[in-house]
């Protein structure tokens, strides 16, 4: 995807959670942020291995960086895997049960 669709695109995936508002319902822009930044993390643990590094861009996409410095934009978490296996040239179970082990430990 370029630059601009990851701007202008649509509806928030469902990983997103509760999309920055707080329990009460209230709008939180920094909750959606701190999500964000925990899930931009998580990936980065889990992809560290594989010498791939997940960025959040400007809140809408991120942007995905393979080892040999290929870059690709996700929309949002569920097309990250996508984007980490066409930079990698390989597939990736991110539920690969030596990973889960491996982060576990």
């Amino acid at each position: 995807m370029c630059g601009l669709c990851g701007v202008l695109g649509g509806a928030a995936h469902w990983s997103e959670g509760i999309g920055g508002r707080d329990a009460s319902g209230t709008a939180r822009p920094w909750l959606r942020r701190q999500a964000r930044q925990r899930s931009v993390a998580l990936a980065n643990e889990i992809l560290r291995r594989h010498r791939v590094t997940v960025r959040d861009w400007q809140g809408t996409s991120f942007t995905v960086t393979g080892p040999t410095g290929r870059v690709e934009i996700a929309a949002d978490l569920g097309e990250l895997w996508v984007r980490v296996q066409a930079v990698t040239g390989r597939p990736l179970d991110p539920l690969d049960p030596a990973l889960l082990e491996a982060l576990d430990g």
